[in-house]
Formats: structure tokens, C-alpha cells, sequence
């Protein structure tokens, strides 16, 4: 935080507080962290909708597919389990 504060001095702008970056925190952090949820949740949809769609038995085998779609399942089931804690 002291390089950012020299720079604004340099610029003739006032410094950044610890309670001012916090007060902008607890402002914007909310948003950015509904937006990372969400993208990660619709690149999970994604990556599972094309794996089904690449699905071939003769090429990979379903050995191959079977545990990544239960990783999938699962990565998107702690997505949602953190949701619900964040929000209650």
C-alpha cells in the first residue's frame, strides 16, 4: 500500500487508508465474488455439456468419462453447498 500511496502523492491525489480500502471492500467484494460463483459454475456447465457431447465408447472408453463426470457433479454440488453457507 506504500508504492500505491507514493504514486497518488506523485499525482496529487489523496492516500488510500487501511479503513478506507476496507470500507471499498466490503462495498465491492460481494458483487465480485457473485460473479466468480457464477463463472465458475457456468464453465463447469460448459465443460460437462461438451464432454457429453464428445462422448465416443470406441475412442476413450467409459472408464475414461465416468470419474470426470463425478468430479464435475462434484465440483458443482460444493459450488452450490458454499452458496447456501454464504447466504445463510
Amino acid at each position: 500500500m506504500r508504492h500505491l500511496n507514493a504514486l497518488l502523492s506523485a499525482l496529487n491525489i489523496p492516500a488510500v487508508t487501511d479503513k478506507l480500502f476496507k470500507r471499498h471492500e466490503r462495498f465491492v467484494g460481494p458483487a465480485i465474488e457473485n460473479l466468480a460463483h457464477q463463472t465458475c459454475v457456468d464453465s463447469i456447465r460448459l465443460e460437462k455439456e461438451l464432454t457429453l457431447k464428445d462422448r465416443n465408447p470406441t475412442k476413450y472408453g467409459y472408464l475414461f468419462y465416468a470419474p470426470y463426470i463425478y468430479m464435475l457433479k462434484f465440483i458443482l454440488f460444493l459450488h452450490q453447498r458454499l452458496n447456501a453457507i454464504r447466504d445463510s
